[in-house]
This record gives structure tokens, C-alpha cells and sequence, in this order.
């Protein structure tokens, strides 16, 4: 798949999914936003691929003069019908201009054919005391080892993945390097996590599952994603 076909792929994809864990999601943009807190409170703020602008919406609740960019036309569309700032497209674009203050990428990379373009395109927006901040599933992770063929990041819509060592490389190559690295932890409703498991049962039976499991929220961490804060490698020791 080249790149025009990836980028033809995201303008026409629509996700019900994501819509549906909409309030599960916003609590995983809160826990992010506390880790993108304790380097910058203020400032100008992009979310690259932005869905349905959950990210921005938090974003700008905390004061951060926050936009995103989103190549599904109908993520975006729901984003601007929710008058949450979401430009329709892919970085480059004339419609995104920087200096931002914070630059994110959530769960982005694997999904792009060129991830060192990508890096790239985020340096150049970045102010120079700026932070990037990346979300990512590590293939090195115990987890991934582990589930082998059945690790659940190992879908068609993923196209690259990554570990810790591949990471660092490309974000030194983009003139970028990492001054934070963990593991960040999403929320997902229960009846989400019971069919997931479900769909692991070897039988295929479907499970009944209450009304109540949609409304309960659960924190979930495997260690199996790398949730990296970056800087431009010019503003070394600033």
C-alpha cells in the first residue's frame, strides 16, 4: 500500500466504535493530559489525527488553545459538529501553522506508511521549547512477546510497528529525543473488554452481558504501549 492509498484509506473510513467508547476515551485523554501537564499548563496545543477531537475537547477544558487534524472526513466532520477546532487533512498542510506548544500523536504512527516524514512534519511545528508527545503499541513488550500472532495491535490497519530501540531511532533521525518514556493506561467499558476476551474463547460463543458492563469504566494497562514525551534535539538543555 503506498502512500496515496493509505492517506484515500483514512479519508473514507468512519469508526462507530470509537463513537460509541466516546466517554471511556475522554477519560483516557484526561489521563494523558496529566502527563502533558506536568511539562507544559499552557500554549498553543495540535492533535495529529484527532478522530473526533476528544483530545482537543479535553484539551481545551484545561485552558490549552487547542486544535487537531484529522484525515477521516467523517471523524472531522463530528468534531465540527461538536465545534471542537478539527481541520480536515494530514500534516504538511497550509491549514496547520506552528509554533505549537505541544504536538500529539496518539496511537498515529502505526497507522502511517513514512512514521520518520511524520516526526519530521512534527519538529517543524514545534516550538523550540515545545513538546511532542507519542502514543504508540511496543512490539517489544512483554505482552506482544507473549500473544504472539494473537497480540490484539496486530491488525491490517496497523503498518509499522515499533519497540523502545526503533522509537529512539527515529525520533533522533527527526532531530528529536525522548526526555520521558512510560506506559500509558486506557479506559474501556466493560462489555468492550468482555467481548474482546470473548472473541479470544476458541468456541466463538458469544456472552450475554448486562446493560450495567457499558456503563462501567475500566482502567487498563498491559505495558504493552509506550507513551513518549519528546523535545527538538536543538533545544537540548534548555
Amino acid at each position: 500500500m503506498d502512500a496515496e492509498d493509505v492517506i484515500c484509506h483514512y479519508v473514507g473510513m468512519s469508526d462507530e466504535l470509537y463513537e460509541a467508547t466516546s466517554e471511556a476515551r475522554a477519560r483516557q485523554m484526561q489521563s494523558l493530559l496529566r502527563t502533558v501537564s506536568s511539562f507544559k499548563q499552557k500554549g498553543r496545543f495540535l492533535d495529529v489525527g484527532a478522530g473526533t477531537g476528544l483530545l482537543v475537547e479535553e484539551a481545551r477544558k484545561l485552558g490549552f488553545d487547542a486544535e487537531g487534524v484529522e484525515p477521516s472526513r467523517a471523524l472531522q466532520a463530528a468534531a465540527v459538529a461538536k465545534a471542537i477546532p478539527v481541520h480536515l487533512g494530514v500534516i504538511p498542510t497550509p491549514a496547520i501553522t506552528g509554533p505549537y506548544d505541544i504536538v500529539s500523536a496518539i496511537d498515529v504512527i502505526e497507522h502511517v506508511d513514512k512514521p520518520l516524514d511524520l516526526l519530521i512534519a512534527i519538529r517543524s511545528l514545534l516550538a523550540a521549547d515545545g513538546i511532542g508527545v507519542l502514543v504508540t503499541p511496543d512490539v517489544g513488550s512483554i505482552t506482544a512477546r507473549l500473544m504472539r500472532r494473537k497480540w490484539w495491535h496486530y491488525r491490517p490497519a496497523h503498518i509499522g510497528y515499533f519497540d523502545l530501540d526503533t522509537v529512539r531511532l527515529s525520533l533522533r533521525r527527526a532531530g528529536l529525543y525522548p526526555v520521558s518514556i512510560g506506559r500509558p493506561t486506557w479506559y474501556l467499558p466493560m462489555d468492550y473488554l468482555v467481548s474482546r476476551v470473548a472473541s479470544y474463547l476458541s468456541s466463538g460463543n458469544k456472552i450475554a452481558m448486562p446493560k450495567l458492563f457499558s456503563r462501567i469504566k475500566v482502567p487498563i494497562n498491559l505495558q504493552d504501549s509506550l507513551l513518549v514525551v519528546f523535545r527538538r534535539t536543538d533545544a537540548r538543555g534548555n
